[in-house]
């Protein structure tokens, strides 16, 4: 029980069209938090304004060998969260390294909120129940780089970063924030079948590694995601998209306050939907995340809803 709670401390989320709660010291990045089309560099000169609000839950947690940590075991252990994330984007008119260019910017306001219980021998003790409201950690990708090879084959280059910006204390069990910066490296394959907008199939492969968590000896393990989309567009107004993603602890937590259950991972899939009202000006989304298979970390689900605003 020490060990979830000492994850739960750092309680945080994930953003861009789908923000996911994350149990304990997994990193910043959970896959499918961007849709396919995303992933490849806006058109030069488009700013996107596109605010966005995800409500998260978990009735569960599982252990680093897959076991629920539920009532059967004595211990009732759940997460509610939600956040509220206004996205920005900018496309330079100008190449960089003879490829298209975006630059984003992600602001987070929300919740962070989770609970235990004691249920074993007839009990029902409450362990603790956190929910705090505050700023997140700001993410950054201050190069998004996409090179069209022809019509029916892209492939996109990014950086990014988290800036431990959000509310955060170590002597607390309710921060906003993680405490420590991360960086991700992503390399992405964008492929229409059709040589026309109409179906994109695309895969993705990120790795974040992490800083030093403010106020312990940690450095939080690097992770490896795998992410798999295809988006339809029917219309000039609706498309629809089916995604499916796992992450992989895939190094080592470093320093004498690392408390691992195992090595963490998560599997997810997605569907979402877009209605454009004004096409290419102003549109709508909502999309259905479900987490499966997960190990020492929470396993929900997310749905986000959201606004597009192009100009």
């Amino acid at each position: 029980m020490d060990h979830w709670k000492r994850k739960l401390a750092g309680l945080s989320f994930i953003v861009l069209q789908s923000w996911a709660a994350q149990a304990g010291e997994q990193g910043h990045y959970v896959p499918g938090s961007w849709s396919p089309r995303d992933l490849i560099s806006a058109p030069d000169g488009l700013q996107v304004f596109a605010p966005y609000l995800s409500l998260y839950s978990a009735g569960k947690a599982r252990t680093g060998n897959g076991a629920i940590v539920d009532a059967s075991q004595g211990v009732d252990v759940g997460a509610d969260s939600w956040m509220f994330t206004p996205v920005f984007v900018y496309s330079p008119r100008i190449k960089l390294l003879n490829a298209d260019w975006s630059f984003t910017i992600v602001p987070a306001y929300g919740e962070a909120g989770a609970n235990a219980r004691l249920t074993a021998f007839g009990q029902n003790i409450t362990l603790f129940d956190n929910n705090r409201k505050d700023w997140g950690d700001l993410y950054v990708i201050p190069a998004n780089l996409t090179w069209h090879l022809n019509p029916m084959w892209a492939v996109s280059a990014q950086y990014a970063f988290w800036a431990p910006t959000g509310e955060y204390a170590a002597d607390r069990a309710d921060n906003v924030g993680l405490g420590y910066w991360s960086h991700n490296v992503r390399g992405t394959v964008s492929f229409f079948p059709w040589a026309n907008p109409g179906l994109l199939l695309s895969a993705s492969v990120l790795h974040e590694v992490n800083g030093r968590k403010k106020g312990f000896d940690l450095r939080p393990a690097a992770h490896t995601s795998l992410e798999l989309g295809a988006s339809m567009a029917f219309s000039e107004q609706l498309m629809v998209g089916v995604m499916a993603g796992g992450i992989w602890e895939t190094g080592q937590a470093s320093g004498s306050d690392r408390n691992e259950d195992g090595r963490d991972r998560m599997f997810n899939a997605a569907i979402e939907a877009s209605y454009w009202v004004i096409p290419g000006k102003l549109g709508t989304m909502i999309r259905a995340t479900q987490e499966y298979s997960a190990r020492d970390r929470f396993e929900g689900r997310t749905i986000t809803m959201g606004v597009n605003f192009l100009f």
